[in-house]
């Protein structure tokens, strides 16, 4: 009696994993700008001037996000499979949320929601003692070196960014076609 129950338990899930269950990746091009300044220990005009200039910084790189599935809904650390972000300035990877990440600031912080298809919103919280990357919608904020910890030496930095959709490839061709 257990052996067809479990059966049927494993077709059933069978069935269900065929039915849309496939991770679904999401590629978002990310843009902006900040300003980093070096501390008086990296900073070579310190001895000269008494401080450090601030630097104009353009911020460039590429987030994915992969989901468990491609429904619309909202996706919580249960359901995300993991987030990359690669970038001039600051890269990362969170692979599996479930997998305990120190880094990764509870539950609540980590959600995606999907609508007609598209991801609408990330949001969830990044750091360190140094380091801080918020998401809140398709906006970014990273913050890093001595404001946001104890980094002597450590050149400060204040970015914001926003990420763009990539759109798929049968998109882009419908698109051109027109």
């Amino acid at each position: 009696m257990k052996s067809c129950r479990a059966l049927a338990f494993a077709a059933a899930f069978a069935a269900h994993s065929a039915v849309g269950a496939a991770p679904t990746s999401y590629e978002f091009l990310l843009t902006g700008s900040g300003q980093r300044v070096d501390s008086q220990y990296t900073c070579t005009n310190w001895a000269a001037i008494g401080y450090c200039p601030t630097v104009n910084l353009s911020w460039s790189g590429l987030m994915r996000v992969t989901l468990a599935d491609d429904a619309d809904g909202v996706y919580t650390r249960e359901t995300l499979a993991d987030i990359t972000m690669d970038s001039n300035l600051y890269s990362f990877s969170v692979d599996g949320f479930n997998s305990p990440d120190p880094y990764v600031l509870g539950s609540q912080d980590a959600l995606v929601t999907v609508a007609n298809g598209q991801i609408s919103s990330i949001d969830f919280a990044r750091r360190d003692l140094y380091e801080a990357a918020t998401f809140s919608g398709l906006s970014v904020v990273y913050t890093a070196g001595s404001n946001t910890g104890p980094c002597k030496g450590c050149s400060s930095y204040n970015l914001s960014g926003t990420l763009q959709p990539v759109p798929e490839p049968a998109s882009i061709a419908l698109m051109l076609a027109g």
